[in-house]
């Protein structure tokens, strides 16, 4: 589901600033970018943004907040413990610069300045309702235009479904006209050949699973809960029953609906991806 939110905050005169971008995805991908690494605001988003987004890929723009939550000092209780693993292997005259310690686990401590840590993270936590909130109204909208369509798939099933018996009862005439030409066809032959022809192009199966998966879809479109990958799946099947039926139709008008069918359940398909 696509939205765009923007929160700023003033700290020591600078203007920090927090954007969070989101575009269609199956999935939840979400990315954290900052002028320089801060693991304690990305722990933080992202932990806000999984318990309240299931979907989509979102991006989270930190801007202009360097060295002002954070300070970073070496751990000197570490860098003592080196000292003295050094001195006990013989390494005491070894001299350490940057380079030998960067890359030690720990090393680097972040001291932050919990007022304006807080500041941040209420920034950070506006843009992200900010996005639920640009999100659910979108949703709103999608649910209107998704019970549309659906309400007209429940007209094409429900057109089709009256047809069937005028359909099967032309399918006899047919295959009777047909069949009497040879006088070594039987009236009971030709109608059990009939019966077999209608059998064959029996959509009563295919019609009963698409109105049951439309009403599953308009159930599930009420519940206040993630459903995008259950609507996903509903509308797969959907798909499948319709492709069905219209290869076995073979009344013009009825297969002309099914094929319109089939063009309302893609563009099904295409919104569910704006779902969470």
């Amino acid at each position: 589901m696509t939205g765009f939110s923007f929160s700023k905050a003033s700290i020591d005169g600078n203007d920090i600033t927090c954007e969070i971008r989101s575009v269609n995805s199956k999935f939840l991908d979400i990315t954290f970018k900052a002028s320089h690494k801060s693991s304690i605001f990305e722990v933080y988003a992202l932990s806000k943004l999984k318990k309240i987004f299931s979907r989509g890929k979102i991006e989270v723009k930190l801007s202009n907040f360097d060295h002002i939550a954070q300070k970073i000092s070496i751990n000197q209780t570490l860098l003592k413990s080196l000292r003295g693993e050094l001195k006990e292997n013989h390494l005491v005259d070894q001299k350490l610069n940057f380079g030998d310690i960067k890359d030690i686990p720990g090393i680097f401590v972040i001291d932050s300045k919990p007022k304006k840590v807080t500041k941040i993270k209420s920034l950070i936590n506006n843009a992200i309702q900010n996005l639920k909130s640009a999100r659910l109204h979108e949703g709103a909208e999608l649910e209107g235009i998704i019970l549309g369509k659906s309400k007209k798939l429940d007209k094409i099933v429900e057109s089709i479904s009256k047809m069937i018996p005028l359909i099967n009862k032309n399918r006899v005439q047919t295959l009777q006209k047909k069949l009497s030409q040879f006088h070594s066809f039987t009236n009971a032959e030709i109608l059990s050949e009939a019966s077999n022809h209608i059998i064959k192009h029996d959509v009563s199966e295919e019609l009963e699973r698409i109105g049951f998966h439309l009403k599953e879809i308009q159930k599930l479109l009420k519940k206040k809960c993630d459903h995008g990958k259950h609507l996903d799946v509903l509308l797969q099947e959907l798909l499948r029953e319709m492709n069905t039926l219209s290869v076995k139709v073979d009344n013009i008008k009825a297969k002309k609906l099914a094929i319109d069918g089939r063009i309302l359940i893609e563009e099904l398909r295409e919104q569910a991806q704006n779902i969470q």
